[in-house]
């Protein structure tokens, strides 16, 4: 681990420790887990910086998939569908079964790796909300986004 990865794993497990696990009664062995009741949740983020960013999400499974790319001062709407009981998200499916959303990733698109950062997506999986607005620009070399529920 270099001396960048250490704060970053050490702030991770952090946030880890802190969000309590999701609500509801614990499934006995063998016992199948209910069915998500999934309902549409938009998040609709901004490019604040001066850069072209691209975002990817990351699905359970280790899956990804790109979600889009911004211009400077672009707009982008992501649709994806949430589980109030549980806070889980998925993107809204493209011909296939919804699968779980673990997070959105974005970058600068000429040094993605570099530079990408975390959607914070904790407002989106807790809140009754079903509209969000996103701000994302650069600093440091990185990208740093905000989440918070769309004003009315």
């Amino acid at each position: 681990m270099n001396s960048t990865t250490l704060p970053i794993a050490a702030g991770a497990l952090a946030l880890l420790l802190t969000v309590p696990p999701a609500a509801g009664p614990a499934l006995a062995e063998g016992e199948a887990q209910p069915p998500l009741d999934l309902k549409p949740v938009t998040l609709t983020l901004r490019n604040d910086s001066a850069e072209v960013l691209r975002c990817t999400a990351v699905e359970a499974h280790f899956m990804s998939e790109p979600v889009g790319t911004l211009a400077a001062g672009e707009k982008l709407t992501i649709d994806l569908r949430r589980d109030a009981a549980s806070g889980t998200l998925a993107l809204k499916p493209r011909g296939g079964r919804d699968v779980p959303l673990e997070n959105i990733l974005c970058g600068r698109d000429a040094a993605w790796t570099e530079s990408k950062g975390e959607l914070p997506l904790i407002r989106v999986r807790g809140d009754k909300a079903a509209r969000f607005d996103g701000r994302c620009g650069v600093a440091n070399g990185r990208v740093q986004c905000m989440v918070e529920p769309a004003k009315q």
